[in-house]
Order: C-alpha cells, then structure tokens, then sequence
C-alpha cells in the first residue's frame, strides 16, 4: 500500500489521483475526511498531530526491546512565533490550557534514564512545564514581562488554515498546527508531568522566566 500525505492539497491530491489511476493501493491521509478526493481503491485515514508518536511507542512496547519513550511539550524558545508581527496568536485553541518545556532541560531529563540504569524501568519520560496557561493568559504574561501589546485573537478554524496557507506555510505544518491547536481546545495539551524535577532535581521555569531568556525573539521586542 501506498501513503499519500496531504491529498486534500494541490500536489498530494494529483499524486492520489495519477497512483489511483494506475490502479494502485493507497491510503490518503487528510484532516478532513468529507474534503479527501472520491478515487476507487482508496482508503482515507484522518491526520492527527502526535498519533504517530503513539503508534511508535505501540510498536516499541510489542517489539520487548528496552526503550523509553519522549514527550515534548511545546518548546518555549518557539514561543515568539506563536504571534505574528502585531503581536496576536490567533491559533483556535479557545480557552484549551497549554505547556512548554524548555530544551536544554528537556536534554537533561531524557540523559538521566539513558545513562543511570536505575531508571532501566522507566517507559516515558514526559517533559513539561509545571504551568498550564490558555492562549489568552499566554499573551497577558508576554505583554507584563515585554511591554509590548500581545494579545489572543482567535481565527475561526478554516480562517486559521487559510492565512497560514497564505503566509506559505506547507501543507504537512498546517496539518500539525490545526489538529494541535484542536487538541488544545479539547483539553488534551493540558498534561503536566514531574519528571523533569524528579529526574534532574530541579523545578522548571515558569513561563515568565522563558518569556524572558527568549525575549530577543518575540516580535514586539
């Protein structure tokens, strides 16, 4: 069988239609399935952003190999461009609570299970932040800790897909961002977890104190 990403959009759809025509077997992935294009043979699957993640670490743990398994929250050195060049983030999350974690500690959360084979039983290891905040409250902290202006305008969900298309966005990155985003509006980005602090001994950020060491790349700064 044949995957085809992104066949809702101009190219992955001509692609879907030219393996359809040469009778192929394939498997078209989209975000909405009553958009995927009616082709004989095909089978449409829903795109949803971390679902992979979860189906690798499915397989790890039938494989009985010794793995641990990551879970990343959002990276705050990312957060700058959450907003655009006004000062808003207008991702349809609504009042969907989100966390971030911050690389350098994420790097040493995962190298303590890695290397200490005390922790040889551990199956994730899940960093995050210890602070959830909506979308809004995200913009209150940026515009208390920058002084600049941001502020949470939320697009309708079709809006937001279009104005990232208009903006270049590819059609793999739309898909990730929208099926997050519904993830946050439906409470699903909202996990905190403690083991950053109980693997390296040491409290995490709050979101404040990353505004601040990532203040360069905020776009009102």
């Amino acid at each position: 069988m044949i995957v085809v990403s992104g066949a809702t959009g101009a190219v992955g759809g001509a692609v879907a239609q030219e393996l359809a025509a040469r009778g192929e077997s394939i498997r078209i992935i989209v975000r909405d399935p009553e958009r995927a294009p009616n082709l004989p043979g095909a089978e449409v699957a829903d795109f949803v952003h971390g679902r992979p993640h979860g189906a690798t670490e499915a397989v790890l743990r039938d494989s009985g190999l010794p793995s641990v398994s990551l879970r990343n929250s959002m990276y705050s050195d990312e957060m700058g461009s959450w907003f655009d060049q006004e000062g808003r983030t207008t991702g349809p999350g609504g009042d969907g609570r989100v966390l971030f974690s911050y690389r350098p500690g994420i790097a040493q959360a995962i190298a303590v299970p890695l290397a200490e084979p005390a922790h040889d039983d551990r199956e994730s290891v899940t960093s995050t932040g210890t602070e959830s905040v909506t979308l809004s409250e995200l913009a209150e902290i940026a515009t208390e800790r920058t002084g600049g202006r941001y502020r949470y305008e939320p697009l309708p969900r079709d809006d937001w897909i279009a104005a990232s298309r208009a903006l270049g966005r590819p059609d793999w990155s739309i898909e990730a961002g929208i099926s997050y985003f519904d993830g946050v509006a439906q409470g699903e980005a909202d996990v905190a977890s403690n083991d950053y602090e109980e693997l390296t001994g040491r409290s995490p950020a709050p979101i404040g104190e990353l505004i601040d060491r990532f203040r360069s790349r905020m776009p009102l700064t």
